[in-house]
């Protein structure tokens, strides 16, 4: 690949890690997580293993239909557990007793 095609690869990458980063900020797992990792490593981690499974699944999904949608549906449940863990993880707000 020329640098001028991976530069614009590149940037597309970033915009989508961007986006990432800010649905997981959007879905308010930034408290706990976010002090372990920065909002933008979870949503490099949380995209690669989402285009890998892709890859992965498209590789064998002729001559392997059901192992390829294994490979989907066993990334979606790690991807949504991996987000669930980080909402659990955010301390809730406290409510102050009627005074």
């Amino acid at each position: 690949m020329d640098a001028g095609a991976q530069s614009h690869f590149a940037n597309g990458l970033d915009d989508q890690i961007t986006i990432l980063a800010e649905l997981i900020a959007e879905s308010g797992s930034t408290a706990a997580a976010g002090r372990r990792r920065t909002l933008r490593e979870q949503a490099i981690s949380l995209h690669c293993e989402m285009v890998g499974a892709l890859v992965l699944s498209r590789s064998v999904a002729q001559a392997a239909p059901e192992l390829s949608n294994e490979i989907l549906k066993n990334a979606k449940r790690d991807v949504l557990a991996s987000l669930d863990e980080r909402l659990s993880q955010v301390p809730k707000p406290q409510r102050n007793p009627p005074g």
